[in-house]
């Protein structure tokens, strides 16, 4: 299995069925109430594309911490999610074709 770091704590796990996307988050043990490092799994995805368009879709969702937003503030934070996205893939795509 590979793992790829993504952006605001999600990563996707791959292997040879699926690419896993999944995030990290700060949860509390059930038994002993203690803060610590957990996962949670977004979905199930055919191939990296997928995963990305995703994750697009996710982080606005997490900027807005839901809460009741207006349209244009819902479309400003897709915009952002959007370039952020495109700005990782095009970085790692660069260094991929090194």
């Amino acid at each position: 299995m590979t793992t790829i770091l993504l952006i605001d704590n999600y990563f996707v796990e791959v292997d040879t069925y699926n690419h896993t996307l999944k995030k990290k988050y700060m949860g509390e043990d059930k038994k002993t109430g203690e803060k610590k490092e957990m996962e949670k799994i977004i979905g199930f995805y055919r191939n990296l594309q997928e995963v990305l368009e995703s994750l697009v879709r996710c982080i606005p969702l997490d900027e807005t911490d839901g809460r009741i937003i207006c349209m244009r503030e819902y479309a400003e934070s897709a915009e952002r999610a959007f370039k952020r996205v495109e700005e990782w893939r095009n970085e790692n795509v660069r260094e991929n074709n090194r």
